[in-house]
């Protein structure tokens, strides 16, 4: 699976397996604190530091998963009652989109 325009790489080393996952040109948005990784494929990443302006830089993700611009793979949704195994699953880095826990 190849995402349309970027993704959203969240646990520390996720960047790099997030670019094989976007398009060449595409855009990865990191809040792992990974900006030392070299984008490849004239893939672009923003790391979105980790202060008082992040309601600001969520906001403006927001609007930019909601304008198309960044396509958000959701590969399962979990019940809140699997929270637990959930977050053990995401540890494991084998996931192809991102994993949802309903409350």
């Amino acid at each position: 699976m190849v995402a349309r325009g970027g993704a959203l790489a969240i646990q520390p080393g996720t960047v790099k397996a997030s670019m094989t996952l976007v398009k060449d040109g595409g855009k990865v948005i990191t809040v792992s604190g990974d900006d030392h990784v070299k984008p490849k494929r004239d893939i672009s990443v923003r790391q979105i530091q980790h202060h008082t302006d992040t309601k600001e830089a969520f906001i403006r993700l927001i609007l930019d998963i909601s304008a198309g611009y960044i396509q958000l793979v959701i590969e399962r949704v979990y019940p809140f009652q699997q929270a637990l195994e959930t977050l053990k699953k995401t540890e494991t880095r084998h996931a192809r989109g991102k994993s949802v826990v309903r409350v």
